[in-house]
């Protein structure tokens, strides 16, 4: 084995520097990595392997949980230029290592890995080594749609989605274009959420909106707001982000109506081949988690696997009280 080898060449990197390696295939960027903080007090982990002519990089978020320091890595990860996988699916197990080293050394105890679901979906070559972390392992999901997932429905569900067309075409729909979208986005400022949001996620999900980053769907009767839906889009794959219907209108179907509208686009112009719904299995009561809602879009999950890896002491001390707590189903 060679020095080269040895060495760990893991090192800080910024978001920049990685954006600027044009040997990144879009679909390595997820959403989760790509789309500028939605919350101010989120902090992003950005690393660099070099070897050579060489470049891998690995991105999480970080944070604390309790006296525990947590990079996770769900839904991000690492971004290998395709002109490099090769090379990494040879010399994953050293080159793993030696990031758990660096991690270590960053002072983290745990490292949550959950790959890109774009990843599993394509069954990228590298994911298995991406996913070879000791630890605690788990049974994951996500409930997925995938096109013509219409033609799929029961009778009712395709009854009630075009009730909700119906319905939508009798008010005024803003989107992410319109001139006065950030302005109504301010309004759920005022508003009583079950998801507590601020003026600095409101203005930056109407930034990226408009770079393309985000589809922003907005129905109005008059002033009145009645449904948002904010969708995340990456290159193959989007996600719901944010959902909110007034109570006076659930039935009307309305937000199913929203939903197939802005998802069939995002397939119909083939700017995806994936929506994720969300989580969708775990290891206690499988579908049980997932609302009713969004079953009636689908029941089609894409399995995944969710590993808990400790760096250090506190990390073992981390899994240990992880898997008691199991054990008497806290979790």
């Amino acid at each position: 084995m060679t020095n080269d080898y040895i060495t760990n060449k893991w090192s800080f990197t910024s978001f920049e520097k990685i954006i600027d390696d044009k040997n990144i295939s879009n679909n390595e960027f997820s959403f989760k990595f790509y789309q500028t903080n939605l919350e101010s007090n989120t902090k992003h982990f950005y690393s660099i392997y070099e070897n050579n002519k060489v470049k891998l990089y690995f991105h999480g978020v970080c944070y604390d949980y309790k006296k525990f320091k947590i990079i996770d890595s769900t839904y991000s990860g690492f971004i290998i230029p395709n002109i490099h996988k090769k090379y990494y699916i040879k010399n994953s197990f050293i080159i793993n290592k030696n990031l758990s080293k660096f991690l270590k050394k960053s002072k983290f105890s745990i490292l949550i890995l959950r790959p890109y679901p774009l990843k599993i979906f394509f069954n990228d070559l590298s994911l298995p080594h991406e996913s070879n972390f000791k630890g605690i392992k788990e049974n994951n999901g996500y409930i997925i749609l995938k096109k013509n997932f219409f033609t799929e429905l029961s009778y009712n569900q395709k009854r009630e989605i075009n009730l909700g067309l119906k319905n939508i075409s009798k008010y005024n729909l803003v989107t992410e274009k319109s001139d006065n979208c950030l302005d109504i986005l301010k309004k759920l400022l005022k508003m009583d959420l079950k998801k507590k949001i601020d003026i600095f996620y409101i203005e930056k999900i109407y930034e990226n909106s408009q770079k393309g980053l985000y589809r922003i769907r907005i129905l109005l009767n008059d002033d009145y707001i009645i449904c948002v839906l904010i969708i995340s889009v990456r290159p193959g794959i989007s996600t719901q982000t944010f959902n909110y219907t007034s109570p006076d209108y659930k039935k009307d179907f309305i937000n199913k109506g929203i939903h197939f509208l802005i998802i069939n686009e995002l397939f119909e112009k083939n700017i995806i081949d994936l929506f994720v719904f969300g989580d969708s299995i775990d290891n206690n009561d499988g579908m049980k988690s997932v609302t009713a809602f969004k079953q009636s879009f689908s029941k089609l999950s894409l399995l995944s696997l969710k590993i808990y890896h400790p760096l250090n002491i506190y990390g073992y001390l981390f899994i240990f009280l992880k898997y008691i707590r199991s054990l008497f189903k806290y979790d």
